[in-house]
């Protein structure tokens, strides 16, 4: 006797039902197996960038700071150098520290720490204060930076990890652009201040993350070892090829770095531009850096040292341009922007190649050689920045010829880097 078709349906539809309650855990376990990494990696893209951030969103504020304080510039352009030093110092020690206690815990430490510091530079009346409580605020930076590129090499693997860390360095290449656009405003309608509300924002969405989606994920920690620690850059130390390109960038960061502490003020003060009118400079110069990244990257297959050679002229080129300028007195904002447009443009197409290639030379020290790298560049950012303190930004020629001894001393490093 046939069975009724509404029986046989039901008895279908009963069977699917069944399939689908022993299938559903095991999909749903592995849509977030997938997930995990994946929240992993947006961290890490929210985290880094939070330290360009803390350096460029202010950057629109120096001059009004100034005022606001009654005190010297130099004494303004000091809360960027005590950061960035203390940032650098910090992460030749970050990496072992992190290896030994975890990614999770030193991230979440490094925000309160951030958290406190930037209320503290909110409400106290004193600039000597703000220097020291803004090196306190960089050494926190810089254990959180490292643990969270590490969340990177945790999670991923292969060329997957390769990809991530390529959309980090766009992700840290965008904080530059977007920060001084960001801070020109808050300085127009609110103030200085509103700058470090908006990094205090940003801090405590990132602690609330980091508290509530994350779980540890080192999966084996290692014994930290000064020791150790030593050994490994005493290696890195001993590679000439290694420590001139270290050199050669370290160098080559004083064309940022001065166009960073100085042009705040030639721009607003000499130049007579609204803070709202220098973010959109410095979005500009930030698009510069970015564009040089990409353009290496266009241009991966060009001969290494056509591209060093070809920059370096460029860059003499504007720089004598400038001086020029400067000395018959004919700056003007566009003839100051556009080849400082172009110098930086330059030094990031040549920044990208020779980071990739002085981190490949030490495959079974990644880590070590990443740090001292980042590191040394850091610290040597910072010594540009407290030069630039003794420079009178009443005009561009001081400027220039600090920037000409830097093209000067990259074209006898190119030398030195070609012979070995």
């Amino acid at each position: 006797m046939a069975m009724p078709v509404s029986l046989r349906f039901g008895m279908k539809t009963q069977s699917l039902s069944n399939e689908a309650t022993v299938w559903l855990p095991f999909i749903r376990k592995s849509m977030i197996a997938r997930m995990k990494p994946i929240r992993y990696a947006i961290l890490a893209n929210l985290l880094v960038p939070l330290a360009g951030m803390s350096i460029d969103i202010y950057l629109p504020s120096l001059p009004h700071m100034a005022q606001a304080f009654s005190t010297d510039d130099s004494f303004i352009q000091l809360t960027m150098t005590s950061f960035v030093i203390a940032m650098g110092f910090g992460q030749y020690l970050a990496g072992p520290v992190s290896d030994a206690i975890g990614r999770k815990s030193l991230i979440i430490t490094a925000l309160v720490i951030q958290f406190i510091t930037v209320i503290t530079i909110i409400h106290v009346p004193f600039i000597s204060l703000i220097i020291a409580t803004r090196a306190l605020q960089g050494i926190a930076c810089a254990f959180m930076i490292v643990p969270a590129r590490a969340l990177l090499n945790d999670n991923f693997e292969g060329n997957e990890l390769k990809k991530k860390f390529n959309y980090l360095t766009i992700s840290f290449a965008l904080a530059p652009i977007v920060a001084p656009f960001i801070g020109g405003y808050c300085e127009y309608y609110f103030g200085w201040r509103a700058s470090f509300y908006f990094i205090l924002t940003y801090v405590t969405i990132l602690l609330i993350c980091m508290l509530c989606l994350t779980t540890e994920t080192i999966k084996s920690k290692r014994p930290f070892s000064m020791s150790h620690l030593i050994h490994n850059y005493a290696i890195i130390m001993a590679n000439k090829s290694y420590m001139y390109r270290t050199l050669f960038l370290s160098i080559l960061f004083g064309y940022t770095a001065l166009s960073s502490i100085l042009g705040p003020f030639i721009f607003q003060n000499t130049l007579d531009l609204s803070a709202v009118e220098y973010g959109y400079v410095a979005l500009s110069l930030g698009l510069a850096w970015f564009l040089g990244n990409l353009t290496n990257r266009i241009l991966f297959n060009v001969e290494h040292n056509i591209k060093v050679i070809f920059s370096l002229i460029v860059q003499s080129i504007m720089i004598i341009i400038l001086m020029t300028l400067s000395y018959f007195d004919m700056i003007t904002v566009a003839s100051f922007l556009v080849p400082l447009f172009i110098i930086i443009f330059c030094a990031a197409i040549m920044f990208a190649m020779l980071v990739s290639e002085s981190l490949s030379q030490f495959p079974e020290l990644a880590a070590s050689s990443n740090a001292f790298l980042f590191a040394t560049t850091w610290v040597a950012f910072g010594a540009y920045t407290f030069y630039a303190t003794w420079l009178s930004v009443s005009n561009v020629m001081p400027m220039a010829l600090t920037y000409l001894f830097v093209n000067c001393m990259c074209y006898l490093l190119m030398n030195k880097i070609h012979s070995h």
